[in-house]
């Protein structure tokens, strides 16, 4: 029994380091997933706690990076092998399907977004904790900002058009992430005044806004993934 503990144990501690082995292109879609599964988890929690539509909508946001982030994983992994038997061109439409699916459960969020601003459209604000969201906004854009250069880098190193899509997305959830803070300063504002209705009314616009803002990168490559995934010598 002991031995097969210290065998697991040593099996978990190889995974770990091939995990975050940096040598590897695929190191930037794992660190990316962990990102996105922090803000993730902690943005839908808390802005479903205190009632803000652009927080929870940030969150189904970075939730779908998780999700991309696996498939980017799987995509990149296998994008670097070499063409077999097999796939004789290639793998080169694993990244295309990884794309494609982001910008389908990109749209998913959306239809929950809109209908959630109909069912709250002229209801007053429920937020009460301002510092608190403004705190984790704050601190999930820098976490951005660290690993938006750690992609850069990566980037340039290996060229692989799975990591510079990986990276284009980051900046595209960087300017959300600042759409958000700024509604979160102006709702605190409008709160300080007494003006509910209307921050409620900002908060619902800007939510739409970030689905809009972040359905526009997959967008941008997707119909280039679709005529890869279509071209049988991809």
């Amino acid at each position: 029994m002991q031995q097969t503990f210290s065998f697991n144990t040593e099996a978990f501690i190889r995974e770990l380091k091939r995990w975050f082995d940096t040598s590897s292109p695929v190191f930037v879609p794992r660190l990316s997933f962990l990102v996105s599964l922090f803000t993730a988890i902690i943005g839908i929690f808390i802005g479903t706690v205190e009632k803000s539509l652009t927080v929870a909508t940030n969150g189904f946001i970075s939730a779908t990076d998780v999700v991309n982030a696996l498939l980017m994983i799987a995509a990149v992994d296998r994008s670097v092998k070499q063409a077999d038997f097999n796939f004789n061109y290639g793998y080169g439409k694993y990244e295309s399907l990884a794309i494609l699916s982001s910008a389908l459960l990109l749209l998913i969020v959306s239809v929950n977004v809109f209908i959630e601003a109909i069912q709250t459209f002229g209801q007053p604000s429920g937020v009460d904790n301002y510092t608190l969201l403004a705190t984790f906004s704050g601190f999930s854009l820098v976490t951005m900002l660290l690993l938006h250069r750690v992609q850069v880098s990566y980037v340039k190193k290996f060229h692989l058009p799975m990591l510079q899509y990986d990276t284009a997305v980051l900046q595209s959830d960087i300017w959300i992430e600042i759409g958000v803070l700024v509604n979160i300063m102006m709702g605190a504002a409008l709160h300080f005044y007494g003006a509910l209705n209307v921050a409620r009314l900002i908060d619902t616009i800007t939510a739409i806004l970030l689905v809009i803002a972040a359905m526009r990168i997959p967008i941008l490559y997707g119909r280039e993934a679709l005529n890869q995934l279509l071209d049988k010598t991809v």
